[in-house]
């Protein structure tokens, strides 16, 4: 297919000189712009992002891939697709992500994960700049292959890939799609076959569908601006005839992809990551005004940011060769004029970035389209700076002279950024080169090299002062080389995982989970309560805010439990580690007091009379009751009775099945939580307190008392808390241990919409006071209406665990995606499972399969249990359970793939039958 397109290229240069060409330049290129990581021995792998997220799942990736053929060499044709090591238990689809370089995972055993994570990083930098050069030949008739090397490095080293794609590689798909997208596009409105464009929706939506929205949105725009140039006659019996081709295409290349797209649609709609609303005269202006005249400044300044990810960062050719296309007549390269005003006009209104963020929060995942477009003009434009037209200088001017003037208006005015400054003087040295006698009168070919000259070096500075130290030095935020897997392996939870010496099934809390780290199951393969990933699961979520627990730092972020008793329980959480320097402090009720394995850096502590991992109940509590009681009052009541909900959201409540099969229905906790306020002094250490604000400098300290209670565990209520910043990661040290509180404002992209947060303190064995001391890590001022402390007693703690274990869930045998088990009733009950709610569970019981409705005439009744986990009413007597899970769409996505590729395959025969008549007619 790529020779097919390829030979378009110029008299001068055949495929497989270009293909040297590039393959020669980029790899010296790519050695030289990563310099900076191995002179600082990092890796190409980000520690948050990268190291909590991307190897982890690439690793995982490659053993399930080698557990599959595995069980099809043995027979076995079951796709696994559950797996408890995620998070709390969930869909293996979460993260083996298809991706299409990823499947290279299959042949690198898992010790060597690092060093293929960084191939592949460079792969698809690789594939991006080759596909650009497919698209330049196929569009530039006697492109010359000088010209496609420039744009193609403009395109693979632009800020965006510098710096967004090096920390998330996922977002390199569009770089390598659209360009083969858009060529299908051209190839299906000249008519020449549509199998190439229904290839390229395929593996848009198959690599990644939030970029392929973007795409889809631009391919609209793009047909429309191409339309009236590639049909000179007959617009609008062409138009029609092309709408339903296209049409027809794009729903073939979608529907080849449902066997992975389907269940992550269905996923998606069923997560708490939905469209969020905005308001109207944000989506109109930018509330930072900076934002309007920084993309000008930043788009040939390196390492800077236009506001929210906005990464341009390009070569110093591009504004010059901008210049040159537009002081072309109007006619001349016409698309490509239009294409790039329309991305600047996306660039300047924040409404265009909200849509194209799937109406979330705005953002600029979409400069890739602008990328492409200023790669495209220093292809066409290059050529234009050997006679350059009296137009065109007055064009080169303006504009130049327009950024020169800008950077020293700024530098006047608030002061050297040696960015902008650094971008002043390229493009200085730029047009000295471009209009002086380098190339003036000298011809095309000195025009090419002298712009291909330009871009390696331009790019070179860019990435040096993008990671480099003593710049933006973003090397200091990767993973030392070679540290990444042996990080895991000596991380406290995986430590802890590793001396524990027991069969049966049980989960894991760690203390204060290091963010990057909450994935750290996954990789050890133990089951645990951290996860991070882009898609939570949405009852999980709403439990924890509803108990307004510390635990869930962000909408992907899942950091454990807080340690809190009554929720570790529910989870069946048997053991909890700490590090051992930490002493048992930290350690919550319930648990023993000495750890029962553990060595000089981590102790394991054993939960010592743990909750069934399936439970059961005579009560139950409505959601419109629970969502009355305060946070901790939510959480008591989880003791005494179910909160019973329905499968299904848009579900029949059960509480009436409930109430007629005599369930008792309670609308509170027996107990009561005492409160008590706290003191906060108007100084502390670089930072002061007054009228609900904290005045800090860089990391200011704030020291108060609070008092522990013999028989209640203590939680510290921060009220009205918010940042200067996004984000700001607080700690708080008290009782010989130290937790992070992770305050996000409204303006982040990935916050909760919190203003207080409820610590989790500890028990108290005696009364006493202690001492407490709140860290702000930056300088600023928060806001912080006040603090109280809350208790919660705990005399009746134990005796309820034992009330809900008198009828658990026996003989149990507990797998990834397979559970049974029994239960004896002397009464009808509500059992629970510490199973997270989730669409693909199929319940059977005597044999029989339930429906989410259940069969109320037996007096069986599906619903979700205490918000987030599995639950059902069953009556009196014994009955055999089991459950099995199977990712809700998979077999429907399948079917749809299947027919789509034999659609396809159709397509192709009769494409290559006629191309074989044509050539023997």
């Amino acid at each position: 297919m790529v020779h097919l397109i390829l030979k378009r290229l110029s008299r001068d240069c055949t495929v497989r000189s270009y293909l040297i060409r590039y393959t020669a330049l980029f790899l010296g290129m790519t050695l030289l712009v990563f310099l900076p990581f191995w002179l600082t021995h990092r890796s190409l792998i980000k520690k948050v992002d990268g190291m909590s997220q991307y190897i982890v799942y690439l690793r995982y990736m490659g053993q399930y891939l080698r557990r599959v053929l595995s069980n099809l060499a043995h027979g076995s044709f079951a796709l696994p697709s559950y797996d408890f090591s995620i998070g709390m238990g969930d869909d293996i689809g979460q993260i083996v992500r298809f991706h299409p370089f990823d499947f290279l995972s299959v042949f690198v055993p898992s010790a060597y994960t690092e060093a293929l994570y960084e191939v592949i990083l460079v792969l698809r930098f690789y594939a991006a700049g080759l596909a650009f050069s497919v698209f330049a030949f196929g569009m530039v008739k006697g492109a010359a292959w000088m010209n496609v090397l420039s744009g193609s490095m403009v395109y693979v080293f632009s800020g965006f890939m510098l710096i967004r794609v090096v920390n998330h590689p996922i977002y390199a798909a569009p770089f390598m799609v659209l360009p083969i997208l858009l060529l299908g596009a051209e190839r299906m409105m000249k008519k020449e076959g549509c199998l190439l464009f229904v290839l390229s929706v395929f593996l848009g939506f198959w690599s990644n569908y939030y970029f392929m929205y973007i795409m889809s949105a631009a391919l609209l725009v793009y047909v429309l601006i191409r339309f009236p140039e590639v049909f000179q006659s007959r617009r609008g019996r062409e138009f029609a005839g092309l709408f339903f081709r296209m049409v027809g295409a794009y729903l073939l290349g979608l529907c080849m992809s449902m066997m992975t797209l389907y269940p992550m649609i269905r996923r998606y709609l069923s997560s708490a990551r939905l469209p969020q609303e905005a308001d109207a005269l944000e989506l109109i202006v930018y509330e930072d005004k900076r934002r309007y005249i920084a993309w000008f400044l930043n788009l040939i300044s390196p390492f800077q940011s236009s506001g929210n990810g906005t990464n341009l960062n390009y070569a110093v050719c591009v504004l010059p060769c901008l210049a040159a296309l537009f002081g072309l007549v109007w006619k001349a390269h016409r698309s490509l004029k239009k294409l790039t005003i329309a991305c600047l006009l996306v660039l300047l209104i924040p409404g265009a970035g909200y849509v194209l963020a799937f109406f979330n929060r705005e953002n600029s995942r979409w400069v890739f389209l602008l990328a492409m477009c200023c790669a495209m003009t220093v292809v066409v434009a290059a050529d234009c700076f050997a006679d350059l037209s009296r137009r065109q200088v007055m064009w080169i001017c303006a504009l130049s002279g327009g950024f020169l003037f800008l950077v020293l208006l700024q530098t006047i005015l608030i002061g050297a950024n040696v960015y902008n400054l650094t971008a002043a003087a390229e493009l200085l040295l730029c047009l000295a080169l471009l209009l002086g006698p380098a190339v003036k009168g000298r011809g095309v070919p000195a025009a090419r090299g002298c712009i291909l000259a330009v871009t390696c070096i331009s790019t070179l500075i860019h990435s040096y002062m993008t990671y480099a130290p003593g710049f933006g030095a973003l090397t200091r935020q990767y993973v030392k080389a070679g540290k990444t897997l042996s990080s895991y392996e000596n991380y406290v939870r995986s430590k802890g995982a590793s001396l524990i010496k027991d069969d049966s099934f049980y989960r894991i809390e760690g203390f204060n989970v290091k963010h990057g780290r909450e994935n750290s199951s996954i990789f050890s393969d133990y089951n645990s309560t951290s996860e991070y990933n882009s898609i939570l699961n949405a009852d999980m979520m709403d439990a924890m805010l509803s108990q307004n627990n510390l635990g869930l730092g962000a909408v992907t972020t899942m950091r454990g439990l807080d340690a809190r008793p009554v929720a570790l329980n529910l989870a069946h959480v048997r053991y909890f580690t700490a590090y051992t320097a930490y002493g048992n402090g930290c350690v919550p009720y319930g648990f023993s007091r000495e750890p029962v394995y553990g060595n000089r850096k981590v102790s394991v502590y054993a939960n010592e009379a743990p909750l069934s991992f399936g439970y059961s109940c005579t009560a139950f509590i409505t959601r419109e009751h629970y969502d009355a009681l305060d946070p901790l009052e939510k959480e008591m009541v989880l003791l005494e009775a179910v909160v019973a909900e329905p499968v299904q959201k848009n579900g029949a409540d059960p509480a009436d099945m409930l109430r007629k099969a005599g369930f008792a229905e309670i609308d509170g906790p027996t107990g009561r939580i005492e409160r008590e306020e706290v003191a906060l002094p108007s100084r502390g250490k670089n930072l002061t307190y007054e009228d609900g604000v904290v005045h800090a400098a860089k990391k200011g300290r704030m020291t108060f008392s609070w008092n522990e209670r013999a028989g209640f565990d203590a939680y510290l209520l921060l009220e009205g808390l918010d940042t200067p910043d996004e984000i700001s990661n607080l700690t708080l040290r008290t009782r010989g241990f130290r937790t992070t509180i992770n305050v996000r404002s409204e303006e982040q992209l990935y916050n909760l919409g919190k203003e207080d947060y409820l610590v989790h303190l500890g028990y108290g064995d005696s009364d006493k006071e202690t001492k407490a001391r709140l860290t702000f890590p930056k300088e600023g001022s928060y806001a912080f209406a006040g603090a109280k402390i809350l208790y919660m007693p705990m005399e009746a703690f134990d005796e309820r665990i034992d009330a809900l274990n008198q009828y658990p869930l026996e003989d149990e045998k507990i797998e990834d995606g397979r559970i049974s088990g029994t239960v004896h009733f002397d009464s009808a009950r509500i059992l629970v499972l510490s199973v997270p709610q989730a669409e693909g569970w199929t319940w059977t019981v005597d044999g029989k399969t339930l429906k989410p409705e259940g069969s109320p005439g037996e007096g069986m009744y599906l619903l979700t249990g205490n918000i987030m986990y599995q639950g059902i009413a069953l009556p009196e007597g014994s009955h055999t359970i089991s459950l099995t899970y199977e990712t809700p769409g998979s077999m429907e996505g399948r079917l749809i793939t299947a027919l789509a590729i034999l659609a396809f395959c159709v397509l192709a025969f009769i494409r290559m039958r006629s191309r074989t008549r044509r050539n023997h007619a």
